[in-house]
């Protein structure tokens, strides 16, 4: 069960800089912004990776 919420726990962090990639691209349409913006959105699979990585240790660690 640790480890399901652990990988909820990435999943939603990678989601949420996914989405502030998305507010930001809409934002600043037709602009540079916007660039910035999918620039953002395509890191998220990368930022949930490391925090997947990142909490499941944190998993290892508690158990012993």
């Amino acid at each position: 069960m640790d480890e399901h919420r652990a990988r909820w726990r990435a999943f939603k962090k990678g989601m949420s800089v996914a989405f502030l990639g998305l507010i930001i691209a809409m934002i600043g349409a037709n602009t540079p912004l916007m660039w910035m913006g999918f620039l953002i959105m395509f890191t998220s699979p990368f930022v949930t990776k490391k925090s997947l990585e990142k909490e499941l240790g944190r998993v290892k660690r508690q158990r012993g």
